[in-house]
């Protein structure tokens, strides 16, 4: 009995419009569409390269110069599927990579 009340309950809140609104965060956000998070902003934006850093503290301390130019290739032929994230340094005035430090340096070799 509970099954059913639950089945039904979750078909329609499923079907109200209201239920779509929280699909937006799945979805690629425009350029320059942004939301605090307290230190992060959430969307996607264009950022200067001179104004991200990489992240002092990152565990990976080499990047195969090999693996690094087949990667520049593909984003010089497809561009950058998955955009790198990183986090706003006030005090200093620049973005810390958080992830995608492979991604940023091999966009910069392309």
């Amino acid at each position: 009995m509970a099954k059913k009340t639950f089945l039904k309950e979750a078909q329609q809140t499923i079907s109200k419009p209201e239920a779509d609104e929280g699909l937006d965060d799945r979805r690629p956000s425009p350029v320059g569409r942004l939301e605090r998070q307290g230190r992060r902003l959430k969307g996607a934006r264009e950022l200067p390269l001179d104004k991200i850093k990489p992240d002092p503290n990152q565990p990976r301390t080499r990047f195969d110069p090999a693996a690094l130019e087949e990667l520049a290739q593909s984003i010089r032929k497809h561009g950058v599927r998955q955009p790198i994230e990183v986090e706003y340094i006030e005090a200093e005035d620049y973005f810390r990579i958080v992830s995608g430090e492979r991604r940023y340096r091999a966009s910069q070799i392309a």
